[in-house]
């Protein structure tokens, strides 16, 4: 995805707070599985199920967020390689590079 694209999956205010809770998470699902849980998103930001699968697949698609199957639940991670290409990218134009 070309960073035009990958700006305007930012710009939406929910992915922000997804990508916030991602940064700093707080487990809440009964698993004891290593790694976010699309559940411990629902219920930490009082999202609908429907609303996260929408919004991840945005995030992940943008190469933000990396996602794994195990069993029947998704599990997330920030891709904070994407961010540093991103930041380099805004860099460059600012004049930092």
């Amino acid at each position: 995805m070309d960073d035009v694209r990958v700006f305007k999956v930012l710009a939406d205010p929910t992915r922000w707070r997804i990508l916030d809770y991602l940064e700093d998470p707080v487990q809440v699902c009964d698993r004891h599985e290593e790694g976010i849980c699309s559940c411990d998103i629902e219920m930490t930001l009082g999202l609908a199920q429907g609303t996260v699968s929408h919004h991840m697949q945005q995030l992940v698609d943008a190469g933000l967020v990396r996602a794994e199957r195990r069993g029947r639940y998704v599990y997330y991670e920030l891709d904070r390689s994407r961010f540093h290409e991103l930041g380099a990218r805004l860099g460059a134009l600012a004049g930092d590079g």
